[in-house]
């Protein structure tokens, strides 16, 4: 017999049910503060730079918001194009931050062979995928009536991207058991970074590299636990490598991470041992064919697009190698050993607090992955995750520069941003190790002091 007032349809029962229920949403709640916490703040922190940075950046601003101004005219970028007439008014008007004056008053006339890169479009190299957010954000001011020439309008849709990497990220690090406010803080230390800052508040492409790079993370993760199918794994990774083809960066750290979970779970002893077995041996060549075919893909669209030679186009022209260097090897190995390394400063983060916070985000972020690496247990996916990340930092720089001479005989410098996408993987390991209460008050106030130095340093 049930108790007197535990029947389905007594007021105790409904009670406890909507009691339960309740808990449940106030847990939500919690939970979601952090998150929505961190996404607002680091979001605001981003916001201000765009309204108080007016110039534009040396990182190839011009040609990424040249080729939004071809997009909204209704043209494809090719190989040979110039800068449109609204791109040149927007280059002399704003002129590019640290650069020397251009020399041409803003309204024109202007010349387009004293332009950068002899005023041709450089960023015909990439697919138009991502240039549709800025575009479709140049739209709507457009149609709001916003006055000006709408860059920074554009840039604002930085912070989408944005918005979609915390998102994608707050996943990785529940799914890797980090506490929920180490990893808002985490959010907010990697914001307050220079690297961060200036990328996410210009108009680039390398803005996809984070929301990317956790993406492949979280779903190699998954997909080694058995909760995701590999045709969805394959899937982002043609999404990321189509949006960027330096994602294919993270992909390679992916493969990676599939062979280093193969040996931990066999522990090889013989050479055939190493060998991957079928389920791991068919992830690694879906990715790496899949990010083949995507790029030989756009290889051929931009064949179809191209009005002339890329090989004479000034700037490719300026990266020419008549010979192999081998000392090239040599000068880009510790290039994404440390990923958020300033290639600059622009005029808004001049001074020590920025130079300071940049330090401490470039050498804490290795520091953290090498302690989580460390610390976590052996044969974990934490630790195939790092072994991942240290060969492709240690090895991907040079396969690029390889591959760039043999395909067209050039040597273009490998930077620290070609491994962004690295970032959420490297990030994550880190946070992993932060866990006694000390230690995640000690890194949140780390956080905050960060942030708060660098707004303090653009309103001052």
């Amino acid at each position: 017999m049930l108790a007197e007032g535990t029947g389905p349809g007594s007021t105790t029962s409904t009670g406890s049910h909507a009691a339960r229920t309740g808990g449940r949403f106030l847990a939500r709640a919690r939970n979601s503060i952090a998150w929505w916490g961190a996404l607002v703040v680091t979001s605001a922190l981003f916001v201000l730079h765009i309204a108080i940075y007016n110039p534009l950046s040396p990182v190839d601003e011009i040609q990424h918001i040249d080729y939004v101004l071809h997009l909204l005219d209704g043209n494809a970028v090719g190989a040979g194009d110039t800068f449109t007439e609204e791109g040149q008014d927007i280059l002399a008007c704003r002129w590019i931050d640290t650069a020397a004056p251009l020399g041409m008053p803003c309204g024109g006339p202007y010349d387009l062979s004293r332009m950068p890169g002899g005023g041709y479009d450089t960023a015909y190299i990439h697919a138009p995928f991502y240039y549709v957010t800025p575009a479709v954000a140049a739209l709507a001011g457009s149609a709001l009536g916003v006055d000006g020439d709408l860059v920074n309008v554009m840039r604002f849709s930085s912070v989408l991207w944005w918005a979609l990497f915390v998102g994608i990220a707050w996943r990785l690090f529940r799914e890797l058991g980090v506490h929920k406010w180490v990893g808002a803080a985490g959010i907010l230390v990697l914001a307050a970074s220079p690297v961060i800052l200036q990328t996410f508040t210009i108009v680039n492409n390398d803005v996809t590299a984070l929301p990317a790079g956790a993406a492949l993370t979280l779903a190699a993760l998954r997909w080694d636990r058995g909760l995701l199918g590999l045709r969805w794994l394959v899937l982002i990774a043609a999404v990321a490598v189509a949006i960027k083809s330096t994602n294919v960066t993270m992909v390679i750290a992916v493969a990676l991470f599939v062979l280093a979970r193969h040996w931990q779970g066999t522990n090889p002893r013989s050479w055939r041992e190493w060998l991957p077995s079928r389920r791991p041996l068919l992830a690694i060549v879906a990715l790496g064919v899949t990010s083949a075919v995507v790029g030989l893909a756009w290889t051929v669209v931009q064949a179809q697009l191209q009005t002339m030679d890329p090989l004479l186009v000034p700037q490719n022209q300026s990266f020419f190698a008549p010979s192999f260097e081998p000392m090239w090897l040599i000068s880009s190995m510790d290039a994404f050993f440390t990923p958020i390394n300033p290639e600059f400063y622009d005029t808004t983060l001049t001074g020590d607090t920025a130079r300071l916070v940049a330090v401490l985000t470039d050498y804490g972020l290795i520091t953290l992955t090498i302690l989580g690496a460390v610390m976590a247990a052996r044969g974990s996916q934490v630790r195939a995750l790092a072994f991942a990340l240290g060969g492709t930092a240690l090895f991907v720089p040079m396969l690029l520069i390889i591959v760039n001479y043999e395909a067209v005989n050039i040597f273009v410098l490998i930077t620290s941003r070609y491994g962004l996408s690295l970032v959420p993987a490297a990030l994550a390991i880190g946070l992993t190790m932060i866990r006694p209460k000390p230690a995640r008050v000690a890194f949140a106030a780390v956080a905050v002091a960060s942030a708060a130095g660098m707004a303090h340093t653009m309103l001052t």
